[in-house]
């Protein structure tokens, strides 16, 4: 076993995922390639920690890289959003995780609360330089079969090349990759 399986099975354990993610490996490929991004997945590894359990990055020469194992706390960025909405904290849980984040444009709880409501009416999160200034990043949930959450998807990059038309174009191939990963993972969450 290679260091990256090694480390990419160790993410996987704690994150209690049985599954072996490799198997959709293909499908952040292909959204990382299509649209020249970084995609990555992200698991809850403890009550205010997330970490990379999968990445795929565009064979474009200029990327963001987030390598597997990568953590972050729980709220921050399009994926904390995402995990924020599915995961179960209480309002005073969550404005307390809130107040230790560092964020490159500060935003209100108020608004970031908003912005979480958003995930589960609409399904999708971002993040245009909000967490860190040069970065955006979309993020959607993915769920077991029995439509439990599992993981955050994201796909990230540069700043300037995040604009309103390639936002839509993007969630919906998120969406479609998020369902597809609901298939090729199969049942739910160890």
């Amino acid at each position: 076993m290679c260091s990256s399986d090694l480390v990419l099975d160790l993410a996987q354990r704690a994150g209690g995922i049985g599954q072996d993610l490799g198997v959709v490996r293909p499908i952040l490929e292909s959204v990382a390639s299509a649209h020249e991004v970084t995609v990555t997945l992200w698991r809850r590894i403890s009550a205010d920690r997330m970490a990379v359990v999968l990445a795929a990055v565009s064979p474009g020469m200029f990327r963001v890289q987030l390598e597997v194992g990568h953590r972050l706390p729980l709220l921050l960025g399009s994926g904390g959003r995402v995990m924020a909405a599915y995961s179960g904290l209480t309002q005073a849980e969550m404005r307390a995780q809130f107040s230790q984040l560092r964020w490159s444009k500060p935003l209100s709880f108020r608004k970031y609360v908003s912005q979480v409501n958003h995930v589960t009416e609409k399904g999708w999160s971002v993040d245009a330089g909000d967490f860190v200034a040069a970065v955006a990043s979309m993020s959607v949930p993915v769920f077991d079969r029995e439509g439990r959450f599992l993981l955050a998807c994201g796909a990230t990059m540069f700043l300037h090349r995040y604009n309103a038309s390639q936002e839509q174009r993007l969630v919906t191939d998120l969406v479609s990759a998020s369902r597809a990963m609901t298939e090729r993972l199969g049942g739910a969450a160890h």
